[in-house]
């Protein structure tokens, strides 16, 4: 979405707990040309992500970012900038 050279590159995810199918997780990541970060928009996360972890860590897993884990943040429209 956009024109060169500042165009959005969306990436939606649509997901639903293994074990019984109701849970939902629905939420897109927001790529921007030529800056070095990126959005997470979060729609539709049941019980709003209480036992969800939130993050981007490196190719070594040493090195992260958390952004939420094991909290009821993650609601429809709520924006993590990384």
């Amino acid at each position: 979405m956009g024109t060169a050279p500042n165009r959005i590159f969306n990436i939606e995810w649509r997901a639903v707990e293994y074990d019984n199918n109701d849970n939902l997780a629905n939420f897109e990541i927001r790529l921007y040309e030529g800056l070095n970060r990126f959005n997470i928009v979060y729609g539709q996360v049941d019980e709003a992500g209480t036992s969800a972890t939130v993050g981007v860590q490196d190719l070594s897993g040493w090195v992260f970012t958390e952004y939420e884990c094991n909290s009821d943040g993650l609601n429809p429209g709520k924006i993590a900038d990384f």
